[in-house]
Parts: structure tokens; sequence; C-alpha cells
């Protein structure tokens, strides 16, 4: 389509998902004091998370819908338990709020631990690993 700009509404909204990403990490830095990046794992130890394949829990007739959007957290981080804690502290942050900061484009309903924060590794540099899984409701 001539003048629609890939990602965008012919509006110029946010798409609600990476609304959704972008407030997610800036919520968690404002409550937490934590960075997140959301490009990649820093190659010098840090956090990282992304979204994954989403699923419909509800339709509505009007179109809209609540979702399960799974995010993944990893860590990379040379102290073991320093990088597990990370975690373990936005996993319980997130699964113990009751209210959730909504976008103009979405409703952010709840948030659950799905899997606890765990080593899935270690770095060819000798950095710890670890990762979680936390999904979030939202409905657009």
């Amino acid at each position: 389509m001539e003048g629609v700009v890939s990602g965008s509404t012919e509006s110029g909204a946010a798409q609600p998902l990476t609304e959704f990403q972008d407030r997610l990490v800036a919520w968690l830095k404002a409550q937490l004091d934590v960075e997140i990046s959301l490009d990649e794992l820093p190659p010098d130890g840090g956090l990282y998370a992304e979204t994954g394949a989403s699923q419909t829990v509800s339709s509505y007739y009007d179109k809209t819908a609540l979702w399960t959007i799974p995010v993944l957290f990893l860590s990379k981080n040379a102290d073991q338990k320093a990088g597990m804690e990370a975690l373990s502290k936005i996993c319980d942050f997130l699964h113990r709020e009751k209210i959730y900061p909504s976008g103009e484009s979405y409703s952010w309903k709840d948030a659950q631990t799905v899997t606890q924060p765990n080593k899935i590794g270690r770095d060819e540099d000798g950095k710890y690993l670890h990762s979680c899984i936390v999904n979030c409701k939202i409905f657009f």
C-alpha cells in the first residue's frame, strides 16, 4: 500500500505489541531500577526481554481479543547468584502486582510467572545465563 509505513497504522498510532514491550521495560526500570534491552542480550552482561508467539484467550464480536503474550527474560552475569536474583525480582514483581500500566493501543490485565528463573548455561566468557518466562495478558 502506498503511503503506509510498515509497523504503523494509517492513523500513526502505536501497535499494541511494540507499545507493550516498550512500556514493560520502561515500567520495570521505573519500579525496580533495572535496565532491560529489547535488542539483544548485552555481551558484557545484563538483562534482555523478548515476546514470544501470542495466543488468543478470548475473542469478541467487535474483533478485539484477550491475548496471552509470553515474555522471555534472559540474564547474563559473572555472578551466578546475582543473575538468578535479578530475574527473580522481575518475576516476583510482575506476578504479585494487581494493577498494570496500559497503553494507548492495549489494556494490560495480568501477568503470571510460568517458568521460574533457572540456569540455562554458561557463555564462552564464563558468564552465567539464566532465563524465565512470564505470561502477560493484554487486551486489544
